[in-house]
């Protein structure tokens, strides 16, 4: 194999938080590699251990390394490997140095595949977004008169040059907890209002839009509670970036790539 000083291997395990040994034959199998020299740098990281996957970006040498290649150490291909470690090395800071992310045994690149625009919309990088969410803050409202009362803060920010006359619709969806501890779309009372009147899409600042969620006090046959939220800004109808807290909801309830605009569609809000 012709060697690669330029690139460094990254090998990701599970690894445990009861069991030390666990990851002996990941580090065993890195230090085989790092002897043969192929790569210009090898290293780890763990699920369950550190070094984390989110610290793999102090694990390589910017200035040296160019590319980094990642090879899951796991059993068989799975959730794992199609959804947590993508999430994991697809963060902020990563984005900048990882220049491209690869899976053996092909060095398929993810960063061109089409999933990376929306893994990186999972865990909130914008990916060549015309409009951008800057933040999702939810404050408890004191309210005698109902179980939950909570407000969430959304700002939404153009990219620079972008013109007026095109539709911008924030979709914001709530969800419950069962006494189950299973998420379903909230049966609370929601509202959904402009912060920012006078929205010039031409103006790069930042606009911003208030969602409440209100659940009274009388107890709901499944022992509804606040789970989460989902939030999507669409541009002309596609999807530009998203938010979930928790984000395991993202996951759960996907936000679609597309919607469908009605005629005559104006700029607004939606649930």
């Amino acid at each position: 194999m012709v060697a690669k000083p330029d690139t460094a291997l990254l090998i990701v395990g599970h690894g445990s938080t009861v069991n030390p040994d666990s990851s002996s034959p990941t580090l065993a199998h890195a230090a085989e590699i790092r002897r043969r020299k192929i790569f210009g740098d090898v290293g780890c990281a763990f699920w369950k251990e550190e070094p984390s996957m989110r610290d793999a970006i102090f694990l390589f040498d910017p200035e040296t390394v160019r590319e980094v290649y990642v090879v899951p150490n796991f059993i068989s291909e799975g959730y794992f490997t199609q959804t947590v470690i993508p999430l994991e090395l697809a963060a902020a800071e990563h984005s900048g140095i990882l220049q491209w992310i690869a899976f053996l045994p092909d060095f398929r690149p993810l960063r061109p595949d089409a999933r990376f625009p929306n893994l990186l919309r999972q865990i909130g990088v914008p990916h060549n977004s015309t409009i951008s969410i800057t933040e999702t803050n939810l404050s408890e409202i004191h309210d005698p008169g109902a179980q939950t009362h909570l407000s969430l803060r959304i700002g939404v920010k153009p990219r620079p040059n972008t013109q007026n006359g095109h539709v911008v619709r924030l979709a914001v969806s709530f969800y419950d907890l069962t006494k189950d501890n299973k998420f379903k779309p909230t049966d609370a009372r929601t509202a959904y209002d402009w912060l920012t009147r006078d929205r010039d899409w031409t103006d790069a600042t930042p606009k911003y839009l208030a969602a409440t969620y209100v659940r009274p006090k009388t107890a709901s046959p499944d022992g509804r509670r606040y789970g989460g939220f989902v939030v999507g800004v669409y541009f002309d109808g596609q999807l530009q970036d998203s938010r979930g807290n928790p984000p395991e909801l993202l996951s759960l309830f996907p936000v679609p790539d597309r919607v469908a605009l009605p005629p005559n569609a104006a700029p607004g809000p939606s649930q």
